[in-house]
């Protein structure tokens, strides 16, 4: 299946939650003054993703206002801690200009991942504040087990070659019960990972991915 035909099924997708959300709540909004209890949550519309298989990730972008820093968005593909391979996928720094001379440069101010499972495959949106992306990262056969996502932790300051890892999509792992009598899967530990890969998890992992951020200043 073409990059083109999973966009065009994502956006359906998409399409068909926010309808789904908007109808919800224009329902729930005729209802709230007699009873709250008909408020759509953030749970609910959680469950909704969940349903689709899609999961929303934001990250904010805090630079110093005093300095020019270039940006990468890049991809990892990893065997436990082999690199197999290694992308930048997106610029985004975009540098103005009028009848050619540079006159500002924007940075963006915030990172927006959604991602859909598609069994074999992932489908991944960017979006930024200045421009976006999109492509697919198809898992080989050879990994027999379901892969999630997990974000990192985020970083609070940004300094020159920053490399700051955003969000892994990792493979599950067989584990077993304390007494070996139950056999089962499990994904990552925590709720969010340590940006110098130091999780346990990133030791017993059999495949992932890892999208992130390189940050190097403009002199």
């Amino acid at each position: 299946m073409s990059v083109n035909n999973i966009f065009n099924r994502f956006c359906l997708s998409f399409l068909f939650v926010t309808g789904c959300c908007i109808t919800v709540v224009g329902q729930a909004d005729k209802k709230s003054d007699s009873d709250p209890k008909n408020q759509v949550s953030q749970e609910d519309l959680k469950q909704i993703l969940e349903t689709l298989n899609i999961d929303f990730f934001k990250y904010n972008v805090d630079i110093p206002k005093n300095k020019k820093y270039s940006f990468l968005l890049y991809r990892q593909e990893y065997e436990k801690r082999k690199l197999l391979k290694e992308e930048d996928i997106l610029s985004m720094s975009l540098i103005e200009t009028v009848e050619g001379d540079t006159i500002g440069r924007k940075t963006p101010a915030y990172i927006k991942i959604y991602t859909r499972n598609l069994d074999k495959e992932y489908f991944v949106n960017i979006y930024t504040s200045v421009n976006r992306t999109y492509f697919s990262l198809k898992i080989d056969t050879i990994y027999k087990n379901p892969h999630g996502c997990k974000p990192f932790k985020p970083i609070s300051n940004i300094t020159n070659d920053s490399i700051m890892p955003l969000l892994l999509i990792g493979s599950f792992w067989g584990a077993n019960s304390p007494d070996g009598k139950i056999s089962f899967q499990r994904f990552c530990f925590e709720k969010e990972l340590e940006t110098d890969l130091s999780n346990k998890a990133f030791d017993i992992m059999p495949h992932y991915f890892i999208i992130g951020l390189k940050v190097k200043e403009d002199y």
